[in-house]
């Protein structure tokens, strides 16, 4: 069997798109591996931030809150002994307080 040009020139570009398709798997097993090693790096500075992150979140629950109830049980104790007048003052503060809050003083 005699080969032609064009039966050669097909078996070199069958070889040639062989060795591409060889070099973009390479470079795609390449890839993979840099973000393996990337999510390597990464992951204990992340999970670190996470754990800082709950841990304030924590810590700021355990200190606001019981200092909101004080202040509510607080301003109710005001009112139950100071009778009307404090209640008054508090609303006029309140009023001040959502005024200032919306940006109108």
């Amino acid at each position: 069997m005699c080969m032609t040009t064009d039966d050669n020139d097909n078996e070199n570009v069958m070889k040639e798109e062989e060795k591409t398709t060889e070099n973009v798997n390479k470079s795609l097993n390449d890839n993979n591996n840099n973000g393996k090693m990337t999510a390597l790096i990464m992951a204990p500075p992340l999970l670190v931030k996470f754990v800082i992150v709950l841990v304030v979140k924590f810590v700021t629950d355990l200190i606001v809150f019981p200092l909101l109830w004080t202040y509510r049980l607080a301003k109710r104790v005001k009112k139950v002994v100071f009778g009307r007048k404090a209640s008054v003052e508090d609303d006029d503060e309140e009023e001040e307080v959502a005024a200032e809050t919306a940006g109108v003083i």
